[in-house]
Formats: structure tokens, sequence, C-alpha cells
């Protein structure tokens, strides 16, 4: 009868014991989040690198820099107080893909509200124009600009929030609209960055064509709508379209910006506006992506994450209307 107790014991113990290391076999490592990868955003970033580190100062005075580097690699993220807290540089290597004031004035990257329709031209001073205040968290690398809190017309106060990322080596940018006003207002995020007349800039299409009464001539493949900036084109040139995956690229041939949002369906755009859309004069090309437009409570805000990635292209890449290797680098930082 002991024998038999001692087996019954020794079956059971080896059982637990199988058990638990298959369990243990199936259990994700402490590095990794819940679906199985080393980031938080729910993909396999390849491109990720945590060597990557923070230069400081962030505050340097007229401007605030977000500069990191990565082995040899260096980026350069700039912003300014003035002028509606405006981007002004976002360069790798020393190559800035924004365009700057010595291509036009109204140059850099911005934020509006959307629709237009709200406030025609030019975008209210306290959005875009007028001082913003700063705060630097040198630590982190966080910079938080914020816009007169001045009732207009739209009574709004915009907040912009850069902070690097230096695992994925981006800077990850969240717009928050305030209702300052009285009364419920529905709006949509608009985020408008300018870049050089030379080179291409591209999306997935979403449903339908894109359109606009005076367009720039772009070509469609595969699912993806081109566009080869020219200085030849003359006019005010506008696209507006439907998306999909949520992301649109720019480059200059050299490097490429990405810029990563919520996808949002074409019902839920702003009236009279698309989720992307694009403007050239020949002088420089607006890349230009907005939000869901929503309505925000009396006293409410609504925030929106869009995120900035910057990289050099592979020689190996052609770069061209229509390229596979182009499309393909895109997708692997996404």
């Amino acid at each position: 009868m002991k024998l038999l107790i001692l087996l019954i014991f020794m079956v059971l113990g080896i059982a637990v014991v199988s058990c638990t290391e298959e369990s243990g076999a199936r259990a994700p490592s402490a590095d990794l989040d819940a679906d199985g990868d080393a980031d938080a955003d729910g993909d396999t970033d390849s491109d990720a690198d945590s060597d990557a580190s923070l230069v400081t100062p962030v505050d340097r005075g007229d401007q605030k820099v977000l500069e990191f580097t990565a082995g040899d690699d260096v980026w350069r993220f700039a912003c300014t107080e003035a002028d509606g807290g405006r981007i002004v540089e976002f360069s790798l290597n020393g190559v800035n893909i924004i365009a700057d004031a010595s291509i036009d004035p109204t140059c850099g990257s911005t934020f509006w509200t959307s629709p237009q329709s709200d406030w025609d031209w030019p975008p209210p001073p306290e959005v875009d124009g007028d001082a913003y205040s700063a705060d630097v968290d040198e630590d982190e690398g966080v910079i938080t600009l914020t816009s007169p809190e001045e009732t207009s017309e739209l009574n709004v106060q915009i907040v912009k929030r850069f902070q690097v990322d230096l695992a994925n080596r981006t800077v990850v940018i969240t717009y928050t609209i305030r209702n300052i006003g009285t009364a419920a207002r529905s709006f949509a995020p608009w985020e408008i960055t300018r870049v050089a007349p030379e080179g291409m800039t591209f999306y997935p299409q979403g449903n339908g064509d894109p359109t606009g009464t005076s367009m720039m001539p772009v070509s469609r493949s595969d699912g993806i709508t081109w566009f080869t900036h020219s200085t030849d084109l003359s006019g005010n040139l506008k696209l507006f379209s439907d998306a999909a995956d949520g992301w649109i690229a720019s480059t200059d041939g050299d490097i490429i910006l990405v810029k990563k949002f919520p996808d949002i369906p074409a019902s839920d755009a702003a009236p009279g506006e698309a989720e992307i859309e694009l403007y050239t004069n020949g002088n420089y090309v607006e890349v230009e992506q907005q939000g869901a437009f929503t309505e925000i409570p009396a006293g409410g805000e609504r925030t929106w994450q869009v995120t900035w990635y910057l990289r050099e292209i592979p020689d190996d890449v052609d770069v061209s209307e229509g390229s596979a290797s182009l499309l393909a680098f895109v997708e692997s930082l996404l």
C-alpha cells in the first residue's frame, strides 16, 4: 500500500513539473509586451535601436530642440515659440526635410483646426501666428507649446507636445484642441508640413479617387498615390483624398519623412475637407493629414497623435513613382 501511494505521488510530481515547464515556455519575456514584440505600438519594428541617446540641452533659447543620436546618425527636431509654435527643422545628418523660411516665410510645419470654412483665410493668429508659451522637460526630452488663451470666433486653445522616442528613433507629436468657449463645437485636427518643391510624396489610397478643382498631376500604382514635386507647376494646386493604413511619406530623394497617424473613414472627415490634402504653388509642397471631425464640449478637449520617422534611403532602393522597394522600405518602418 505504501509503495502504491509513493508511485502515485511520483506520477503527480512529474505531471506538475511538465505543466510548469510548458506554461513557462509560452510566457513572453519581461522585455516583450502583450503582443510579443519589444515595443508598445503593437508592431515588430526591426528599426528600433535602444542605443539612441538624447543630446541636451533641449531648451536652446529661441529654439527648443530634440537632438538625438544613434551610432553615427544625428537627428535634430527644432521648434520655436514664435509664429504659432512652428516646427522649423527635422533633419538627419544635417539635411532638413522641412522647407524653411529661405524658401518661403510661411514655411515650416504647423497645425490648424478643420474645416477651413470656420476661419476662411488666414488662420486665426492665436492658432497659427502668435507666440506660444513653452515648457521643457530636459530629462524626458519633452517640449510642450501652448497657444495664447484668447477668445475668438473659434474659442480654442492649442497644445503641441513633442517627445522623442529613442527606442524607435522617432518624434511623437500630440496635439490637443481645447474648447474654451461656452458651447460645444466640432473640429478635426489638421497638420500641415511644408517641404521643398523637389521630391516626391505618396500615400496609400483609400476609397475613391483623389479630387480637386485644380489638382496637381498624380499617378496610382498598386494602391499607392504618387505625386512628383515640380517647380514648373504654377497656380494654387490642391488635392483632396481619402487614405488607407494611416501614413503619408515625402522624400527629397535621399532622406524620407514618414508621418503615421490614426486612419479614419472618409465619412469622418470635416465638411469640405479630406483625410489627406496636398497643396503646391511651385515654391513648396504642403503634406497634410487630418483626423476625425468630432464634437468637443464646452471646457473639454480632444487629443490627436502623429509620429514622425526620418530615415536615409538605402542605396539599393529605387526612388521613383511606383517603386516597390521604396514602398517596402516605408512599410518596414511602421
